[in-house]
């Protein structure tokens, strides 16, 4: 696999029809507020990976689509390996089980300890953003908060909640709560990296925003500890 997650579907797909079909559909198509948002991104972040494309069509067509088999189309990544998406790109690096999480004095909960996954964050949109979150997920943990880390913290200061300006990397750590028998060192566990839909809305109170996040990419990472 190519060691950017950036696989242009669209593009390929427009590129094998014809002259005359291309001009059809894009005639045809409605216009309306997510298509006039896809249009409003550069064309070079939209392209984020083969499994936003899959799990867009399978929930337009009512999930008919068998579960596993469009999961088996989602691209599968190793560590060190870049997603690039439309609003964020992501390198994960390591996963690690602690009972001291980066620069946080908080224990964890009787029974619980950390996994700390280390991941390289670049915001590819025109604004700074701190809603960096839910761009990881472990989609296999059961807990309230569906699998989003608790906690995201700047590897070199601890800032919680770190900003991510335009073009500039930002190394981070993800922080999840996980039960202690969850995990081993020596296991591989998978995260999922997720990319949203960018929203341009007439509401003046909320203004464009990035919404709706679906896993484009899964991380496997050998659990140190």
């Amino acid at each position: 696999m190519d060691r950017q997650a950036a696989v242009g579907v669209a593009a390929v797909a427009e590129a094998s029809k014809s002259p005359g079909e291309s001009n059809q559909a894009a005639t045809a198509r409605p216009k309306g507020r997510v298509v006039k948002a896809i249009d409003s991104v550069p064309l070079k972040w939209w392209f984020t990976g083969v499994g936003v494309v899959i799990l867009a069509v399978s929930a337009a067509f009512g999930g008919l689509a068998d579960a596993q088999e469009v999961r088996a189309l989602i691209p599968q990544l190793q560590p060190g390996d870049q997603f690039v998406g439309p609003e964020l790109s992501a390198t994960l690096h390591s996963a690690e089980l602690t009972d001291v999480a980066p620069d946080y004095t908080i224990e964890p909960e009787a029974g619980n300890t950390y996994l700390v996954v280390t991941a390289t964050v670049t915001n590819n949109w025109k604004e700074s953003t701190i809603l960096i979150s839910d761009l990881l997920r472990l989609e296999w943990l059961k807990d309230e908060a569906e699998g989003v880390p608790s906690r995201v913290a700047l590897l070199s200061d601890g800032t919680s909640l770190p900003q991510a300006n335009p073009g500039v990397p930002i190394e981070v750590a993800y922080i999840w709560e996980v039960p202690l028998d969850a995990l081993t060192p020596g296991d591989d566990v998978e995260v999922a990296i997720r990319t949203k839909t960018f929203v341009l809305d007439g509401d003046v109170t909320y203004g464009s925003y990035w919404a709706d996040p679906v896993t484009a990419a899964t991380v496997t990472l050998e659990v140190e500890g």
